[in-house]
């Protein structure tokens, strides 16, 4: 089973994530009783869930007895994070150029696991595109951006990461197996750039590029419809390519670790 599988979810924090989402889409306070019935959850883990979360302060009453509402530590805790992260305008400025030159969808990915996270998105202008989300998660092994974080790693740790993968084959063209992800590594450092057509869904195309920025990993995407993008790969990694290097002053390299 891998990591990454439903079964594996724990429960507590998938329960703190959808009272989050909750309170988000209900926009106002909310008593033990409409929290219960709205999430159907049971009243004796609703009880335990906000009285522990407001203890800590990320609940509180503005009436009491009339309800609880996230507290303001919630945000100013995501903004301590957000400030230390590494510096990503550039690479918005690099995405929203890119969509913008191939009319496709651009991405920045990094790793979670056996999964690639879209970390930063610029969704394509086009009625028919690549629609993709902050926060997606993709297959590393399946994926032309997957792949292109697996190939900054080094070896050993990509030979764990495989070992814990569940592969499946989502289409015809899924590339399969530990072999078959090396092989198709060692052909992109060849080529210069990874590309897949069909691989994870029928009828898309994409190209990716690792970005190495130590010390952190990520990999670029560009994907739209494979009737538009299938033959334009070399010219869309050439473009690729040039944004790099002018919105974050580097050339990419294809080095894999041993």
């Amino acid at each position: 089973m891998s990591e990454d599988s439903p079964e594996k979810t724990v429960k507590q924090a998938a329960q703190v994530v959808e009272l989050l989402e909750f309170f988000a889409r209900h926009g106002r306070p909310a008593t033990l009783a409409e929290v219960s019935r709205s999430l159907g959850w049971p009243r004796s883990s609703t009880y335990n869930l906000l009285t522990t979360l407001a203890r800590l302060g990320y609940l509180y009453e503005p009436t009491p007895k009339n309800g609880y509402f996230p507290s303001t530590r919630w945000a100013s805790m995501i903004e301590r994070i957000r400030l230390a992260e590494p510096p990503s305008q550039a690479m918005q400025d690099l995405l929203e150029h890119l969509a913008a030159e191939t009319g496709e969808t651009a991405v920045i990915g990094v790793t979670s696991g056996t999964q690639a996270v879209f970390h930063q998105v610029c969704e394509s202008a086009s009625f028919v595109r690549f629609t993709a989300q902050v926060g997606q998660t993709v297959p590393l092994y399946a994926t032309v951006i997957g792949r292109a974080l697996l190939s900054q790693m080094p070896r050993s740790q990509r030979e764990s990461v495989l070992k814990r993968t569940t592969f499946h084959q989502f289409t015809p063209k899924t590339v399969m197996g530990t072999e078959a992800v090396e092989r198709n590594i060692d052909e992109a450092r060849a080529r210069g750039w990874f590309e897949g057509v069909e691989g994870f869904s029928e009828n898309l195309a994409g190209v990716a590029l690792p970005l190495a920025t130590p010390p952190y990993t990520y990999a670029l995407l560009i994907s739209g419809p494979k009737e538009r993008l299938a033959y334009r790969l070399e010219e869309i990694a050439t473009a690729m390519r040039k944004g790099v290097e002018t919105y974050l002053g580097f050339t990419p390299r294809f080095d894999v670790p041993d």
